[in-house]
């Protein structure tokens, strides 16, 4: 999925997803959520657009690693050094059609821990929220 998600964004543009995504929830017209920003690209593309809101969500790796296990998906079965690795690389690249989860976190307008509880996280979220009213 990386790898085409990469061939798309380097044949068209480093926003190219996010607006397709966008074109799509215009055309129905509907607000949308657009998960998994992953380039810089995305983000300034979707912020020239107005109205839009980047949220960051992260936790510890270990908490991370082990919540990716327990879902029990072929390419989650990795031990945490190649979980590490893969993180690692998806974190920041000077390509900007490949992913740079670091520059796009800091660019997050909310930022949430998610070490914690579910209605530790929705709390953060419910904040959150209105403060975007």
């Amino acid at each position: 999925m990386t790898q085409v998600a990469n061939e798309l964004r380097a044949a068209n543009s480093p926003s190219y997803i996010v607006e397709q995504l966008h074109n799509k929830a215009v055309v129905e017209g509907k607000d949308c959520i657009i998960e998994s920003i992953r380039t810089v690209g995305e983000v300034n593309a979707l912020r020239a657009l107005g109205n839009f809101y980047l949220l960051a969500v992260d936790a510890d790796p270990a908490t991370r690693y082990d919540r990716a296990f327990a879902r029990g998906s072929e390419t989650d079965s990795v031990s945490f050094e190649t979980f590490i690795s893969n993180e690692q690389r998806e974190m920041g690249s000077d390509d900007p059609n490949k992913q740079n989860l670091g520059a796009c976190m800091k660019l997050a307008d909310f930022k949430f821990n998610n070490d914690g509880t579910e209605e530790e996280l929705y709390q953060q979220v419910r904040k959150a929220l209105k403060e975007m009213k």
